[in-house]
């Protein structure tokens, strides 16, 4: 009986020592109020946002499509081969000028040449819901001294792969 008395007492003073450690690991009660969050940027600049503009229209350079450009984290242009449309990046853009308002990349590109996006962005806050490309810009590709295409073209944004 004695024994079985010990047995309970421990058990009793285990649950209870574990309860302790965790009300105090919790902490003290969260109140109302008290809780103050960073602030949400609402003119987020889509100059500045990490992602992917894509063509709105499909247009290839010699046997490469282009497939876009990126910002963020580093500026490159993004072509396929037309063989087996693996998109391929190009090295980063040896001048990157990216502006809230303009953009102008120079970049080379590996049996291509060098690829040239020079524009504006129509809509500067990612946040604002208006319908219609967010980047609109002259694309030139040129090699060995000559244009091999140029044209106007306006892009889409996306995020991730």
């Amino acid at each position: 009986m004695a024994r079985t008395r010990l047995i309970v007492l421990i058990a009793v003073a285990a649950a209870a020592a574990l309860f302790l450690a965790r009300s105090r690991a919790a902490g003290p009660p969260v109140v109302p109020g008290s809780v103050q969050f960073a602030p949400v940027n609402h003119h987020r600049l889509q100059a500045d946002e990490e992602g992917y503009y894509l063509p709105l229209a499909e247009f290839t350079v010699e046997e490469f499509q282009f497939n876009g450009f990126s910002l963020h984290p580093e500026a490159m242009v993004i072509f396929s081969r037309v063989t087996d449309s693996i998109q391929h990046p190009s090295a980063p853009c040896q001048r990157a000028l990216i502006r809230p308002d303009t953009v102008h990349l120079v970049c080379p590109y590996q049996g291509l040449g060098t690829v040239t996006v020079d524009g504006v962005f129509p809509i500067k806050e990612t946040e604002d819901a208006s319908s219609g490309p967010r980047f609109v810009g002259f694309v030139t590709v040129s090699a060995g001294g000559r244009t091999l295409y140029q044209k106007k073209h306006a892009f889409s944004f996306t995020i991730g792969e």
